[in-house]
Order: structure tokens, then C-alpha cells, then sequence
């Protein structure tokens, strides 16, 4: 396993809008639906970005602070099979060898609303960034 750098103690909820407090690190759900480690409900490579970023490697995680009524992803990350749930480090080492196979031109964090796992994202982004061999764009695509 790879040696973690240290990250910011910063609070997955001090960056919502919402201020709700919830503890996630101590076992509460927020109002988001996002507990103490991050979930990723899909991730594909994906044509339809702009034409600078596709073919692009998608990430759609679950949660969101938001809670749109006209919301097309709701259903698919309440009830979606999770794809991942745990840690940066683990998930970077598993996807660092699948981008450098990949004929993708960027990595997208999208949600639900990614920014509400910033630690994980950073960190997994941070990682990858390091171990990939290639040069590749990462970027957060989030309601904020």
C-alpha cells in the first residue's frame, strides 16, 4: 500500500452550503447521504464531453447536498450498486494501471456531487497524478 501524504484535517461538511454538522467521521450520515468513506455507484469512459475532454474518464459518485427535485441522477446513486467504497490510496493504486491502458484524454469527479468526499478526491487525484506515467487533466465537474 502506498504512504499516504498528510492531507488538511478538514471536515467533509465544512465545505457544504447546508452547515448540517454531521459527524461522518464518527458514523453519521449527512444530509447528503455521505457517510465516513467515499462510494462510487459508476465509472466509464465516456464520448459526449466537450470535444477538449472525450473521450473522458467518468467517476459518478453518490450523494449530494442539494436534493434537486428535477434531479436525473438521484435514482441511479440511491439504488446503485456500489462500485467502490473506501480509500483514496486503495482506489488509486487499483485505477492507475486501467488509466495508463485507457485511450481517455481526461478524468472527471462528477456526482451526485463529488466536492462532499473532498478529502477522498484529493487525495485519489494527488495520488494518481503521481503514479501515472502519462500526463492527464483531472478535474471536479460539481454543483458548486
Amino acid at each position: 500500500m502506498m504512504k499516504a501524504s498528510v492531507l488538511p484535517l478538514i471536515s467533509p461538511c465544512c465545505l457544504c452550503g447546508r452547515k448540517g454538522g454531521a459527524e461522518r467521521m464518527a458514523g453519521q450520515i449527512g444530509y447528503c447521504g455521505a457517510g465516513e468513506k467515499a462510494v462510487i455507484y459508476q465509472q466509464f469512459i465516456h464520448c459526449g464531453e466537450e470535444i477538449e475532454l472525450s473521450p473522458a474518464f467518468i467517476v459518478n459518485m453518490s450523494g449530494c447536498n442539494l436534493h434537486c427535485p428535477t434531479c436525473s441522477e438521484r435514482i441511479h446513486w440511491t439504488s446503485a450498486t456500489r462500485v467502490w467504497c473506501g480509500e483514496a490510496e486503495e482506489y488509486a493504486e487499483k485505477m492507475v494501471p486501467r488509466l495508463e491502458k485507457a485511450n481517455i484524454r481526461s478524468f472527471e469527479w462528477i456526482g451526485g456531487e463529488p466536492s462532499i468526499y473532498f478529502p477522498f478526491v484529493y487525495e485519489a487525484t494527488r495520488l494518481m497524478k503521481r503514479l501515472l506515467r502519462k500526463k492527464l487533466p483531472f478535474y471536479l465537474n460539481t454543483n458548486g
